[in-house]
């Protein structure tokens, strides 16, 4: 039960029965002028039910309905990685999706009394962490998640490829190569992008959980070194970069070019036709790389971060 400010609310997991409502909020909430998050960017239930699917969700298990006097006026959910929760060897984190709310409390007067709730559901499923992207514009919901202890961890910039399938260039050129689980590549692989992207310590583990989610992962060679690697992801319907670094001592050698074009043939190959991926919007080299091959800017973020182990 959650007490907001002009109303007591309860909450219960979605059922199939809540898809017309579910469906009609994200709707509106796609063409509204005043967006709150920006990941999951669902724009229907079916794009809801996809999104739960590449995680391994039903739609009981990742959202939850709010109810006002016995009507749903609002929801939220999670994103994440279910099979890794109570690994000790893997710290599962996820996205919050929304909170969304309709009606009479829709703005953020209920906000904190939601976020409570959320909070504490995430901390009984054994997560450690909760991540928002937020829409730059979005004041309100910024404010709420800071005045609820969120921090600021990053912001990020969301490009997209419309590739179609007549355009795949096929196997690039240069040596690039897959990197198999096991390998004894991994740990300089890992090294790379830990330093690159602030993974830290647990680098390798967190490559090795990437493999172990069926990601594709493959490295450049030159000169008999490691100098670059990329990962990226197809579960349909969804085809997303995930991460691309290249060596600093070799960079602008177009080993970026070299990573990019294998991620965009393999997805490609996959039947995929758009293409996603975000990056710092402070990385200039890297802006400039993905508009070169097509890529063009669709929205910003602001990503918030909650360490729930502090609560």
């Amino acid at each position: 039960m959650i007490s907001a400010a002009s109303a007591t609310l309860h909450t219960r997991p979605a059922r199939n029965s809540d898809l017309p409502f579910l469906d009609s909020l994200f709707t509106s909430f796609a063409a509204s002028s005043e967006k709150g998050f920006t990941y999951p960017a669902c724009e229907n239930a079916q794009a809801l039910l996809d999104e739960l699917r590449a995680y391994g969700l039903t739609l009981e298990e990742g959202m939850t309905i709010i109810e006002h006097a016995g009507e749903p006026i609002g929801c939220y959910g999670y994103l994440y990685e279910p099979k890794h929760l109570g690994d000790s060897a893997t710290s599962t984190a996820a996205f919050l999706i929304g909170p969304l709310l309709v009606g009479p409390v829709r703005r953020y007067a209920s906000m904190p009394a939601i976020l409570d709730t959320a909070e504490s559901e995430a901390e009984r499923r054994g997560l450690y962490a909760l991540r928002s992207c937020i829409a730059p514009a979005n004041v309100g919901l910024a404010d709420a998640l800071t005045q609820h202890g969120w921090s600021l961890s990053a912001r990020s910039l969301e490009m997209k490829l419309e590739c179609g399938r007549d355009n795949w260039p096929g196997e690039p050129l240069g040596d690039i190569r897959v990197l198999q689980s096991g390998s004894p590549r991994i740990v300089e692989a890992a090294k790379l992008l830990g330093d690159a992207f602030g993974w830290g310590e647990d680098a390798a583990r967190r490559l090795q959980a990437y493999l172990d989610d069926k990601y594709e992962v493959v490295y450049a060679m030159q000169d008999s070194e490691l100098c670059g690697v990329a990962i990226w992801y197809g579960v349909e319907p969804f085809a997303r970069i995930e991460n691309i670094v290249v060596r600093s001592d070799r960079r602008r050698r177009g080993l970026g070019s070299l990573l990019l074009d294998a991620a965009v043939a393999s997805l490609q190959s996959l039947g995929r036709e758009t293409i996603y991926l975000a990056l710092d919007p402070e990385n200039a080299a890297a802006r400039e790389l993905y508009r070169q091959h097509g890529f063009v800017e669709t929205q910003a973020s602001a990503v918030y971060v909650l360490d729930i182990r502090s609560r």
